[in-house]
């Protein structure tokens, strides 16, 4: 009803300038006319001078010009009163699609959950792997409950970096049983020593002997390759090769550095197992907690309840950890040529932690 009074004030105000223009016209014609009667008139004298034609001619075109000014105005704001209806029409379009979407993706995320909510971990984890489940070798454990999961746990792949825990488990060993000393100084040989790639020695002057904690040290929390050499060379490759087996409970091949995912998970069993009364294998676990890497198995966690080793050789990725939550498990994962492994290994986490804690 506003509309439609407020559409006509404008056309009464056209209409009333036009009579305007028609009776000023009419005037103007009338007053021409006896101008040119009163020029052939007698030459009586007249009261009052001839009243000047020209004036209302500018007069009339005046009042046609704010004719034509008002019009235009009346025309460009009924233009802006359109574009603004167009516009809240298509805002209101906008969000009624919005709220369509985010009905349509919650629907979906329901189904989703209870599709995995009626799966077994095991189905869930292949379920996500898909056509990846052969590249990845996953175990499981809860320490709780003795409950094990493994998905290829027995296929051989690079330990990289995982194997520097059953290293500095067997230093700690040796610290145990009188062979070594913690603050013995070992010396830095770089035929023997140098490895590019992780670590903090690399940048450091290794001219004076370093102890051997602070060796185990960066070992853990750094990935250090010059520290983890360093030590390997203090315990001999043979003993070094022979205590990976030993943790692990498996043989492995002492060609290279090789791991299993069940492997890696009774290394840390046993380093669970045996830090409630062994301060060494405790520390251990202080330094795997202060990892500097977050990107794989506590990308997702809180970074405090996971003490985990990260490894990456070339297409070899891997993690390994024990999570700390209520009722904390063990998860080791590694792989094999698979895209953004990183992303893959902290989604297998974040599964399997969501299901230990009842969040799926």
């Amino acid at each position: 009803m506003q509309t439609q009074t407020a559409g006509k004030g404008p056309g009464i105000f056209i209409i009333l300038l036009a009579a305007i223009l028609l009776i000023v016209s009419i005037t103007v014609t009338g007053l021409s006319a006896y101008a040119l009667n009163s020029a052939n008139a007698s030459d009586a004298p007249v009261a009052s001078e001839p009243i000047p034609i020209h004036a209302l001619q500018v007069g009339v075109e005046r009042a046609r010009t704010e004719v034509f000014r008002k019009q235009a105005e009346i025309s460009a704001q009924a233009e802006m009163e359109r574009l603004k209806q167009l516009a809240l029409a298509e805002e209101a379009r906008r969000k009624e699609e919005q709220l369509r979407q985010e009905e349509e993706e919650r629907k979906q995320q329901q189904a989703l959950a209870a599709k995995y909510k009626a799966m077994t971990l095991e189905e869930r984890l292949k379920d996500y792997l898909g056509s990846n489940v052969n590249k990845v070798g996953i175990a499981y454990y809860d320490l709780t409950t003795g409950k094990t999961l493994s998905i290829n746990g027995n296929k051989t792949f690079i330990a990289a970096s995982t194997v520097k825990v059953p290293l500095v488990m067997k230093v700690y060993d040796l610290v145990a049983g009188g062979q070594l000393q913690e603050t013995q100084k070992i010396a830095y040989d770089k035929e023997k020593h140098f490895e590019a790639g992780s670590g903090i020695l690399l940048n450091q002057d290794l001219s004076q002997p370093l102890p051997l904690n602070l060796l185990a040290e960066y070992a853990i929390r750094y990935s250090d390759n010059i520290a983890t050499n360093m030590l390997i060379t203090q315990l001999g490759y043979n003993t070094f090769k022979q205590a990976v087996d030993e943790k692990a409970g498996i043989v492995t091949n002492h060609s290279g550095n090789y791991m299993t995912a069940n492997g890696a998970m009774n290394i840390l069993k046993n380093l669970y197992t045996e830090s409630k009364s062994n301060s060494n294998y405790a520390k251990i676990i202080g330094w795997m907690k202060q990892t500097v890497f977050h990107d794989k198995l506590d990308r997702y966690l809180n970074h405090a309840m996971v003490a985990h080793k990260i490894g990456f050789y070339r297409a070899a990725v891997s993690d390994i950890g024990i999570i700390y939550t209520d009722k904390p498990y063990i998860l080791a994962v590694y792989t094999n040529g698979v895209a953004d492994p990183n992303t893959l290994i902290a989604d297998i986490s974040k599964i399997i932690y969501d299901r230990q804690v009842g969040n799926e």
